[in-house]
């Protein structure tokens, strides 16, 4: 494995172990109703054609049994977890997109989630950067990352809809890639909710 693979992999791992044990929100929208969302997460990700046709496919899972999962965010609480989707793609090291989806079971746990990951991503020496509002409870940070090849910028944008977490990570020249990202999601799960609805 070179050292760009290594150092995505490396981005991955770090990715993936913060986010399932954090969320935090700064900015939070009132939900109309407490109705859940029950759309399958493999519809509404990002794939391929989403993303520019260099970015090659690195992994991806998607889990439809539910499991619970303990003090994943360090704070002793039980995360009942419906359904999750991840999966990643890169073109190099300074260029790449890893996405996870997760549909809990109610509309509070996923903005709990939002709000105590922020909190373990700032320890990692992440800064929260000013947005539009996305979804019911958002938040964008970047950190730069700096390696043996130069210095990149990473960001991680986490907003719910409803019970619905979506987590985007990787680096790009600018912060507007992940918004685009999730407007894709965002437009997906509205979309996927209004056909189920008529």
């Amino acid at each position: 494995m070179n050292k760009k693979n290594i150092t995505v992999a490396l981005i991955i791992l770090l990715f993936s172990t913060i986010f399932m044990g954090c969320t935090d929100t700064s900015n939070e929208k009132n939900t109309p109703d407490n109705s859940t969302y029950d759309v399958s997460l493999d519809q509404v990700a990002l794939v391929a054609d989403d993303l520019p046709s260099s970015f090659e496919k690195l992994f991806e899972n998607h889990t439809t049994e539910p499991t619970t999962s303990f003090n994943q965010t360090g704070n002793g609480i039980t995360w009942n977890i419906l359904e999750i989707y991840d999966s990643a793609y890169y073109g190099n090291v300074s260029s790449g997109v890893m996405q996870s989806l997760i549909k809990l079971d109610t509309i509070d746990n996923a903005q709990n989630l939002i709000i105590l990951s922020r909190d373990n991503l700032l320890d990692f020496n992440y800064t929260v950067q000013s947005i539009d509002s996305i979804g019911d409870s958002f938040i964008l940070l970047n950190k730069t990352i700096i390696d043996q090849e130069g210095s990149y910028n990473y960001f991680t944008l986490m907003f719910s809809m409803r019970n619905i977490v979506i987590a985007l990570g990787g680096s790009a020249a600018d912060q507007s890639v992940f918004l685009g990202y999730a407007e894709i999601i965002e437009n997906r799960i509205l979309d996927e909710v209004e056909d189920e609805s008529l």
